[in-house]
């Protein structure tokens, strides 16, 4: 089976490509990565979607995994990133329509971040919309019928900038994610 992780910044310490006897793995981290963003299409999921260079490997994907959501969190509603997942899950089924399995689409739950904004200028408004967001997206697989994970990574494990995983907890990352392709491959 092949995977497509398409990721924020906190895929930049993975490699590029992971194989094992049961899965390949390709990985690419665009930091600054959303779901949409509005301003710059490099930056925006949907946008990369049209691109033929990821058209190209989602056809030759079985399954993708979106590891994106803190850039998203920190600037938008946990309602409006929810819509916005909903329509890139349905044009991704649509065009693909080989992912229309629960295990071929995954979207981790967003990491903890306390990097205010100035649409979250509060700690407090900022984890709130997190705990929202990540509470409808485990709600929404069940509704789109995709799968979700939780990395388990929490504030303490945050770099100084508030936002990213301190280097020393990356692997945590990599490590969840390749156990979590090893048990979705076993069945």
């Amino acid at each position: 089976m092949k995977f497509l992780v398409l990721g924020d910044s906190h895929a930049r310490r993975m490699p590029s490509r992971f194989m094992t006897s049961s899965y390949s793995l390709i990985i690419k981290s665009i930091p600054g990565l959303k779901f949409i963003d509005y301003h710059d299409k490099k930056l925006s999921l949907l946008h990369l979607l049209f691109s033929s260079k990821i058209q190209y490997l989602l056809s030759e994907a079985d399954g993708i995994i979106l590891l994106v959501g803190t850039n998203s969190v920190r600037i938008h509603s946990a309602r409006t990133i929810i819509s916005q997942i909903e329509a890139i899950i349905f044009f991704i089924r649509k065009v693909y329509p080989k992912f229309n399995q629960r295990e071929s689409i995954t979207i981790p739950l967003s990491f903890p971040c306390v990097k205010t904004t100035r649409k979250f200028s509060k700690k407090y408004a900022l984890i709130s919309n997190i705990q929202f967001y990540n509470y409808r997206l485990y709600q929404l697989s069940f509704e789109l019928n995709f799968n979700t994970i939780d990395f388990r990574i929490t504030s303490s494990q945050l770099a100084i900038d508030k936002m990213h995983i301190r280097r020393h907890y990356y692997y945590r990352i990599f490590n969840f994610l390749v156990k979590y392709l090893n048990n979705l491959t076993k069945n």
